[in-house]
């Protein structure tokens, strides 16, 4: 007589062999789509160009913890003479000094103490094809300088496009740096050094020039047309909406990029105006508004002041947040507020 089998419920067995092999080319395929990922976002420019943002900051941080918290400011470490600027400069007045206070001069000082490389001032991001890396920057006796022996900064190293006048190199040669910086004059003076605010905006991305949409105290934020631009810089940039700076994060009518603060951190903001960086204007009543990292606001009504900064006039001498390049400041040697920066890059 046949034995019956005990009566099962269903089948039972573990994995195979070649389960685990499938599940094993699984978890392998998850890993390399991470990684890949993470390459991706560490190698982007864009989070390229915030660790040289983030550099740029500690530099000027390093720098002033053997400077009185203070960040490079030319006139104050050549105020003997011609050393860096290449030129004799006749009076001995602080405000005239304050000629040598240029963009260009700025960083200079910081490649030549080895603060950061040359490098690190052009981003990975840059949209404009004229600013390259200064690789022949002089680190001993620059032949530009008026005193090469003595010489606290290369004077050849160029931060604006309109930089020129030294040695042999015309408007038309590479400029070197693409971020612009707070203006350390007039009210904004003080803000040009380790302050350790969260709200304060030191350096960055460049950025467009901007105006307000309509009258109302509280209207947006747009951007200028061409020729309006120009009619405020002579004729010679465009800016606005046809800024080359709207391509280096954002896009043909959208302003984004990287902005290092005074507390050291770096934020990528996605508007001109972020929400974290709020001022408090006067008139016509007192309110809190985003801060245009870009205008000269008026501290009082929020309107535009003059892009040349002007710090003699009443109303263009403001403390907010105003992130600009120049290649000129013209100085009175009779005024110690007469003050006015030239040609700027958007």
């Amino acid at each position: 007589m046949p034995v019956k089998k005990p009566a099962t419920s269903g089948s039972r067995h573990g994995f195979t062999l070649i389960d685990l092999l499938i599940l094993l080319a699984f978890i392998a395929i998850l890993i390399v789509v991470a990684l890949v990922a993470s390459v991706r976002h560490v190698y982007s420019p864009r989070f390229r160009d915030n660790d040289q943002v983030r550099g740029i900051v500690q530099a000027l941080t390093v720098f002033a913890g053997s400077n009185q918290d203070k960040y490079p400011l030319p006139s104050l470490l050549d105020r003997g003479g011609p050393e860096g600027l290449g030129q004799t400069v006749k009076s001995k007045s602080a405000n005239e000094h304050a000629s040598k206070d240029l963009s260009r001069h700025i960083y200079s000082i910081l490649i030549y103490g080895g603060f950061l490389p040359a490098e690190m001032l052009v981003s990975p991001a840059e949209a404009n094809g004229n600013i390259q890396v200064k690789n022949d920057y002089k680190f001993t006796k620059p032949e530009t300088a008026a005193d090469p022996t003595n010489a606290l900064w290369d004077p050849a190293f160029r931060a604006t496009g309109g930089d020129h006048g030294v040695g042999t190199e015309t408007a038309a040669d590479p400029t070197n740096n693409s971020y612009a910086h707070i203006p350390p004059f007039g009210q904004r003076a003080k803000k040009w050094s380790n302050t350790f605010s969260a709200t304060e905006a030191v350096i960055g991305n460049r950025g467009p020039q901007y105006k307000l949409k309509s009258s109302s105290p509280d209207a947006a934020w747009v951007l200028t047309d061409p020729t309006e631009t120009k009619a405020a810089n002579n004729g010679t940039i465009a800016g606005g909406k046809a800024s080359q700076t709207l391509y280096i994060h954002g896009s043909r009518y959208t302003w984004e990029g990287n902005i290092g603060y005074n507390d050291n951190h770096v934020t990528f903001e996605t508007k001109p105006d972020p929400d974290e960086t709020p001022f408090t204007f006067t008139s016509p009543t007192k309110r809190a508004k985003p801060d245009n990292l870009f205008v000269n606001e008026n501290d009082a009504d929020r309107t535009p002041a003059s892009f040349f900064g002007d710090y003699a006039t009443p109303g263009n001498d403001n403390t907010n947040n105003f992130l600009i390049l120049y290649n000129t400041v013209v100085t009175s040697p009779t005024s110690e507020t007469d003050i006015k920066l030239g040609t700027w890059m958007d």
